[in-house]
């Protein structure tokens, strides 16, 4: 595998490791925390989905990109929306829109958007999202609602090597 095609496909099995986990998030489990003072998993979902698109419109050299963040301002604070099938689905598309973008940024190889190539663009993005898979890992843990051993061999562990 070329070293562009296998960056991508890294990228691609973060989003799939992110989408597996995100579907474990559901109306009666969305407002569980990893701590007292953590954030919800909706909170964690829409996070997510703000860093990677405002980072990705930075790297992409894009800041007109059509895509809409999911928290709106109430006062002086910024509230996340708790829609999860529309939150699900942003996460799905911006991960595409992202994964159809790097083959040429990463060929390109330029500078952009605060890193010195795309390549760390995405490593920060996957480093960004095992954080907050691991803490709503940990929430749906402290809930009871632990994924079983072979749920995560099959839908994280097992994506990233060949046995």
């Amino acid at each position: 595998m070329e070293i562009i095609q296998t960056f991508v496909e890294s990228w691609d099995r973060q989003c799939a490791c992110l989408n597996s986990v995100a579907e474990l998030i559901t109306e009666e489990n969305k407002h569980v925390t990893p701590s007292a003072d953590g954030w919800p998993l909706y909170h964690q979902l829409a996070h997510v989905h703000l860093v990677r698109l405002e980072w990705f419109k930075k790297a992409s050299n894009n800041p007109d990109l059509d895509i809409k963040h999911f928290f709106r301002e109430e006062g002086d604070r910024w509230v996340p929306s708790d829609d999860l099938p529309v939150l699900k689905a942003a996460l799905i598309h911006l991960g595409e829109v992202i994964s159809a973008w790097l083959p040429g940024a990463l060929a390109e190889g330029k500078p952009s958007g605060g890193y010195d190539h795309p390549a760390f663009f995405m490593q920060h993005q996957i480093w960004h999202e095992g954080w907050h898979i691991g803490l709503i890992l940990l929430a749906l843990r402290l809930n009871g609602e632990e994924p079983a051993e072979e749920w995560e061999e099959a839908k994280l562990w097992g994506r990233w090597r060949v046995e």
